[in-house]
C-alpha cells in the first residue's frame, strides 16, 4: 500500500484535475462563486525530515506542535473541493495570493473547462486580499470578494467613489436567494487601479 502511494504521489495533481472536471461535466457543478481558505493540521512526533510539517501561526492554538497547511477552494453551494495545496505549516496567509490564483487558473484553462469560460468570483478572508492580489485577478478577468483592512488607503479610496458614480455602475450579479425579489436593488461598483 506505501508503495502504491508513493508511486501515485507524482500524478496527484493530474489526478485530481481531471476528477474535478468530470465532476463539473456530470453534475454540472456551479464554478460561479469559489470560497477560498487556508487551515492547518497539527502533529505530534518528531517528523525531522518533513518539508511540510513546520511551526508557524497555529489556528489550533498549538505553537508548541509543528502543522502542514492546506488551502482549498469550494464551490459556493454544493460545497464541492475543487482545488487544494499543501504548505509548510510556515507559510503566511498574505504570501499564497500568486500560487493560489495560477492554480485557479490551470484548472479553469483545462481544455474540458475552457470552452466554459469560466470566471469565478473568489472569495476569501482579508488575510488573503493584498492590492496584488486584486489587480491580478482583474487581469484574468476573475472577480475577488472579500473585507478590506479599514487603512487610511482603503478610507480615501472609499471616499474617491461618490453616491452618483455608483448609481451609474451597476453590477451584474444578482444572489440566487434575490432572483424572485421584485425589489432587490442591484449590487453597485466601480473600478478603481491600486495604488
Amino acid at each position: 500500500m506505501g508503495r502504491a502511494l508513493e508511486a501515485l504521489h507524482p500524478h496527484l495533481g493530474e489526478i485530481w484535475a481531471r476528477l474535478v472536471v468530470r465532476a463539473v461535466q456530470v453534475w454540472q457543478l456551479d464554478l460561479s462563486v469559489l470560497h477560498w481558505d487556508i487551515t492547518s493540521f497539527y502533529f505530534t512526533g518528531a517528523y525531522t525530515h518533513s518539508e511540510l510539517l513546520r511551526r508557524g501561526y497555529s489556528r489550533d492554538q498549538r505553537p508548541d506542535t509543528k502543522q502542514v497547511n492546506l488551502e482549498a477552494d469550494v464551490t459556493h453551494g454544493t460545497r464541492v473541493p475543487m482545488g487544494y495545496r499543501m504548505l509548510p505549516g510556515q507559510t503566511a496567509d498574505i504570501t499564497c495570493p500568486p500560487g493560489h490564483l495560477q492554480a485557479v487558473l490551470r484548472l479553469l484553462n483545462r481544455p474540458e473547462l475552457a470552452a466554459l469560460n469560466l470566471r469565478p468570483i473568489l472569495v476569501s478572508d482579508g488575510k488573503m486580499i493584498t492590492p496584488q492580489a486584486i489587480s491580478d485577478c482583474h487581469y484574468h478577468h476573475l472577480f475577488y470578494l472579500g473585507p478590506l483592512p479599514a487603512t487610511n488607503a482603503v478610507r480615501q479610496l472609499l471616499r474617491s467613489v461618490s453616491a452618483d458614480e455608483l448609481a451609474t455602475h451597476a453590477l451584474a450579479y444578482r444572489p440566487k436567494r434575490q432572483a424572485q425579489d421584485t425589489g432587490f436593488v442591484p449590487y453597485q461598483g466601480v473600478w478603481r487601479p491600486p495604488g
